[in-house]
């Protein structure tokens, strides 16, 4: 039994009642794109809340807390909190105990 809608790679306009020949539909890809930021070495990566809490197995709530508190190095980059990967990993094994920098009120 034959499928009349793709015999021979035609199709059959339904408003016409003609045979036009099928048009596959074009591939979907991405456009290659250049990155928004100039890709850093992973040495010279700053880390989020996020990164900083999975490393401590803390919550992003206590991160905060304590780079607030002056706990934690951390830099102020506009509105966002960055951390210095190094800087963490050694307050982590107990190397660097932090000076505190918290704002008065």
């Amino acid at each position: 039994m034959s499928d009349p809608f793709h015999e021979d790679k035609l199709t059959r306009d339904r408003r016409r009642g003609d045979r036009r020949e099928a048009i596959p539909a074009p591939a979907r890809t991405t456009p290659a794109r250049a990155p928004a930021v100039a890709v850093m070495p992973e040495s010279k990566t700053l880390w989020d809340a996020r990164d900083v809490a999975t490393f401590l197995k803390a919550s992003r709530n206590w991160v905060y807390q304590q780079a607030e508190l002056g706990k934690i190095p951390s830099v102020r980059i506009g509105g966002l909190l960055r951390f210095d990967p190094e800087k963490i990993k050694a307050l982590g094994s107990g190397e660097l105990q932090a000076a505190s920098t918290a704002r008065l009120k």
